[in-house]
């Protein structure tokens, strides 16, 4: 019984020195007008940005549709304009390419967008994904395309015409804090409004165990001394 007991302390401490509490899948939903979202314990902020031709990114306005999705209005298209929740997220109009910055208040594994169009338009996408040292002060309002983080893979996706919602397969990091999503760099047909953003916790997890967990390992290490010593 009492080699039962500690080989069940052992699993329990093996337990939390691996890591923390895993918060498991989350999905973000951008049909209503907020850009703090908190599922599974994981809180998710947006911000709005443009790429212009000057080739430096600029700060932008979040364009709400009520039940559809969420665009962007950059500077070319308001700020009278950006009442209007027609707003897509594109690369054709005025003002450059359109992207959301994501910031995740833990690492996450980005799994997949969906986004909506509903004009029949092309649905094509450049995003990156991975992590930078300060995700709470990250901006892209100043950067470049090659001036980018290193720490941020960029990866292209396409597709074809349709009016129905596209699913797009996130990949390039398995614990990231920071997602950039927008339309197609380096095209001029892409219109879509994001809906929703699927996420799961890594498994490497390592919060900071609580103090009730720590004396938990303490009075496991004490038995397992304890049984050592009477089986001298």
């Amino acid at each position: 019984m009492f080699n039962i007991q500690i080989g069940t302390m052992i699993r329990t401490l093996a337990i939390a020195c691996i890591g923390g509490t895993f918060a498991g899948a989350a999905t973000f939903d951008f049909t209503s007008g907020t850009l703090t979202k908190v599922d599974s314990g994981i809180t998710m902020t947006a911000a709005a940005f443009s790429l212009p031709a000057t080739g430096i990114f600029e700060t932008a306005q979040a364009a709400f549709f009520s039940g559809i999705g969420t665009g962007i209005c950059n500077s070319a298209e308001g700020p009278s304009d950006c009442g209007f929740a027609n707003h897509h997220i594109e690369n054709s109009a005025p003002g450059g390419v359109d992207f959301f910055l994501l910031k995740f208040s833990t690492p996450v594994d980005p799994v997949s967008m969906v986004i909506q169009s509903w004009t029949g338009s092309d649905r094509d996408v450049t995003m990156w994904v991975g992590s930078v040292a300060n995700p709470a002060t990250f901006t892209l309002a100043g950067l470049t395309l090659a001036t980018m983080p290193a720490g941020l893979t960029r990866i292209d996706s396409d597709t074809t015409n349709s009016n129905n919602p596209r699913t797009v397969s996130i990949g390039g990091s398995t614990s990231a804090n920071i997602l950039v999503f927008g339309a197609r760099i380096g095209q001029t047909d892409d219109f879509f409004k994001l809906v929703s953003l699927s996420v799961n916790a890594p498994l490497n997890d390592t919060a900071t165990p609580e103090p009730g967990t720590l004396a938990l390992i303490g009075g496991a290490l004490v038995a397992i001394g304890a049984y050592r010593r009477q089986s001298a």
